[in-house]
């Protein structure tokens, strides 16, 4: 159970009741908080609940009242930690009307956050382990893909952008070249900055679309 997903308190709780509800669901969420970036610093594996603790500045005996065990703690984290990123990544191109702006928004973003995509390629690996993830990512993969596809069908049906490959290929092309660029980023390799990284894939895409993007595209 996430955060978000905690029981809310009924309308009749007292106000003492309401104030120790938020209490849990701040100390969860502060739990939550230091675990993930942990994992983004360190890895699923090396994660331990002292380090946790000491970071959240609770004793593990709390966190083992919340979470009960280690994989639970890293389990919820991850789902919550990609939920939210899933809705941040959804919220990207919700500024403009403009489908090319809206595009080159969500491609650029999708790997702006280098926290983001470690969190990612945790999850993913940790997905080989724990059955029950695999069916969250490809959930969240298929959200990312949603609006992705929405916002190059806009451009398309509007004629700014001349697509070179069917529509489904075209965006399956640009996710598989997002995932092998949030790899990179991930992994912290010395020339694959999220700026780079950004505009390798809004280049590809702008190849794939026919469309002039800037950046890379203009060279």
């Amino acid at each position: 159970m996430t955060a978000a997903a905690y029981p809310a308190p009924e309308s009749g709780d007292s106000e003492e009741g309401l104030d120790r509800s938020r209490a849990v669901l701040l100390r969860r969420d502060q739990i939550m908080a230091a675990t993930e970036r942990l994992i983004a610093e360190q890895g699923f594996d090396a994660l331990r609940l002292r380090d946790v603790a000491k970071l959240a500045g609770v004793s593990i005996g709390t966190i083992q009242h919340y979470f009960d065990t280690r994989d639970n703690l890293v389990l919820e984290t991850l789902a919550a930690a990609s939920w939210r990123r899933a809705e941040e990544f959804t919220s990207l191109g919700a500024g403009s009307a403009d489908p090319a702006e809206r595009t080159q928004a969500l491609l650029r973003g999708s790997i702006a956050n280098r926290a983001w995509c470690q969190a990612w390629m945790e999850t993913c690996a940790s997905s080989t382990r724990h059955p029950e993830l695999p069916p969250m990512i490809e959930r969240i993969y298929e959200a990312w893909r949603v609006e992705i596809k929405k916002a190059i069908k806009d451009g398309v049906d509007s004629g700014v952008f001349n697509p070179q490959l069917p529509l489904d290929q075209l965006i399956d092309t640009v996710m598989a070249v997002i995932d092998g660029m949030m790899v990179s980023v991930g992994l912290h390799l010395e020339k694959f900055t999220s700026d780079h990284a950004g505009t390798l894939v809004q280049d590809t895409a702008g190849r794939l679309l026919a469309y002039d993007f800037g950046g890379m595209n203009s060279a």
